[in-house]
């Protein structure tokens, strides 16, 4: 009976410690936030990206006019790019033509025409011909709208190729680009090596002619 007596009692002691909530803490008692973060009223909150070039030109982040002139180059003379072009117009060419089915189509006609009848006798006769006609196609069972539907995906994949063509390009040129600057750092790495090589070998030749050093 003790030691159930004992047990309900660490048993109700367990449960008012877990039901207890801790005294709140002043904002006052709290560290002040650094300068260097963002804060808004003392809550943290999400920084702001770093904004890109406009027109997503992202190689222009690393202000080199050489890299600047090269992408420039490539996005005006590159065949994937102009192909890729070309398809976005006719796809956009194609979506007006659909769409201009919903609007009423009129039709002008004019004619003329001079000569003799019997009624006029040999008395030449002018007689001149007019006219207009307006027709509508009502999409009663949604073809228009569905070649129209049709006709705006294809516009929307044709930007996004041409978009993936010139992110493509803009790539390539800029790996490129930077794995010949690599190139030509180690090239000057090696020039400068072989040329302290060529110094110690002039300094060991001289001492050797002077005897301070064996063959």
């Amino acid at each position: 009976g003790a030691v159930m007596k004992r047990s309900l009692l660490f048993l109700a002691a367990l449960i008012a410690a877990g039901c207890s909530t801790p005294p709140a803490v002043g904002s006052s008692r709290l560290p002040a936030i650094p300068p260097a973060f963002a804060s808004d009223g003392g809550r943290w909150t999400e920084s702001a990206p770093a904004q890109l070039p406009p027109s997503g030109e992202w190689w222009k982040a690393f202000g080199d006019p050489e890299l600047d002139r090269l992408v420039a180059g490539a996005m005006a003379r590159n065949d994937r790019i102009q192909v890729a072009a070309a398809r976005l117009q006719q796809a956009r060419a194609l979506l007006r033509v659909v769409e201009a089915r919903r609007s009423p189509l009129v039709a002008l006609a004019a004619g003329g025409f001079r000569g003799t009848r019997p009624e006029t006798g040999p008395v030449a006769a002018t007689s001149l011909m007019a006219g207009a006609s307006l027709s509508y196609e009502v999409d009663l069972l949604g073809r228009i709208g569905r070649a129209e539907d049709a006709a705006s995906l294809d516009v929307q994949t044709r930007e996004a190729l041409l978009d993936s063509a010139r992110l493509l390009i803009q790539a390539e040129v800029a790996q490129t680009y930077f794995a010949l600057r690599a190139l030509d750092v180690e090239t000057a790495i090696v020039r400068e090596t072989v040329t302290a090589y060529g110094d110690t070998l002039r300094l060991t030749e001289s001492r050797h002619r002077a005897g301070d050093v064996a063959e």
